[in-house]
């Protein structure tokens, strides 16, 4: 497959190719608790973001259904296809409505993404993303015909079912995971407060003749349990923060970091650390713990639901207080068996970093293909 050249195709504007119908202007007086959903920026951005509901009729261009394409066009700028039951649409959303004479449904979709990654990287640094109507219906595009529309979406929708697969096979392995978690450590009669086999906030001395191990909330990843990136500051940028050594277990303690499961076993390092003043720190006790089962304890929704449960302060400001780690009871398992756990679970996590990998690797690939693909130089 070979595409025509790039002078070939038309110029074309955005108007001309589909029409953009704005959501409804609801107000929080016309949210209940029953009807349909209603389509919001951060919906569309978080799929575990709490929709608000609406049981009246405000007319049908404002009802979306499966299948639509959607276009946020207010501080946060983003292409999206529905994928859920009829909903209505929020204001600052597009709905699309495609002129199917002119262009491919889906072609549209992927031109649209990369028309609006390229107006986030213009925009970048400012206070507000913004776009209105007239100015994206008079945006200009190359459009390649109808025949070539349809060979780049089949090539970009081979990538895109690969992402999806390789996406399933990564929340299956994560929920086998927290399956067998549950099972190993299925709380049992001989319980113990946890301090009894860990040490909380433990003093570490930092070496700071050199640059200091810096790991922020934003360097672990929740979703895997594990650091995905540190910096190296000098002693002159640190300032206070938790405290570090190699072995030890990062727990999250603001809301909603801790929720989201910002917890870590540290490993590599070959000096002291620090990191946010929002970690604590927890050490196993020698005979007592080995590091990686009091990872595998902190990872676990029990131990995580507990330690939202003791939450204290101002709303959006939460924090598990010390107190938490403390009286938190949890089952008392010998070292052999912690560490034959630690063997079974480091097999799991190593399968995971593989998947995981090839999930960037194939977004990488269809990043690429996609912007080859609308300049006319994607290939077979």
């Amino acid at each position: 497959m070979e595409f025509l050249p790039m002078n070939n195709w038309q110029t074309k504007k955005l108007g001309e190719l589909a029409e953009y119908l704005n959501g409804y202007p609801f107000k929080p007086t016309d949210w209940v608790n029953s009807g349909l959903p209603i389509i919001r920026i951060q919906n569309l951005n978080d799929e575990n973001k709490e929709y608000h509901y609406f049981n009246g009729n405000i007319g049908e261009k404002y009802r979306v259904r499966k299948g639509d394409i959607l276009i946020s066009w207010s501080a946060s700028l983003g292409s999206y296809i529905w994928d859920k039951d009829d909903a209505w649409l929020n204001q600052h959303i597009f709905k699309v409505l495609v002129n199917e004479n002119e262009v491919n449904r889906d072609f549209f979709y992927f031109l649209s993404m990369t028309i609006l990654e390229e107006m986030k990287r213009k925009t970048h640094g400012g206070t507000m993303k913004h776009i209105t109507k007239n100015l994206f219906e008079n945006i200009q595009v190359q459009l390649p015909p109808l025949s070539i529309q349809q060979q780049i979406v089949e090539r970009l929708d081979a990538i895109r079912k690969l992402q999806e697969l390789n996406n399933k096979e990564i929340e299956k392995t994560e929920e086998m995971f927290d399956s067998l978690i549950k099972q190993q450590l299925a709380l049992r009669e001989n319980l113990v407060p946890l301090i009894e086999i860990a040490e909380i906030n433990p003093a570490v001395n930092i070496d700071k003749s050199k640059p200091i191990p810096f790991i922020s909330m934003a360097d672990v990843d929740g979703n895997m349990g594990r650091v995905v990136n540190i910096s190296y500051k000098e002693n002159s940028g640190v300032g206070s923060g938790s405290r570090f050594e190699n072995g030890d277990v990062l727990f999250a303690r603001i809301t909603p970091c801790t929720e989201n499961g910002k917890t870590a076993l540290l490993n590599g390092l070959n000096t002291s650390g620090m990191g946010s003043t929002e970690f604590y720190v927890l050490r196993a006790k020698k005979d007592k713990a080995i590091p990686y089962f009091i990872y595998l304890l902190t990872r676990t929704d029990w131990f995580r639901q507990q330690a939202v449960v003791s939450m204290t302060g101002t709303s959006g400001r939460q924090r598990v207080p010390k107190s938490f780690f403390e009286n938190v009871l949890i089952p008392s398992i010998p070292l052999s068996k912690q560490k034959d756990m630690q063997i079974m679970f480091s097999k799991i996590q190593e399968y995971q970093m593989i998947i995981s990998a090839r999930k960037d690797k194939l977004s990488e690939l269809f990043e690429s293909a996609l912007n080859k693909a609308m300049k006319g130089e994607l290939v077979s």
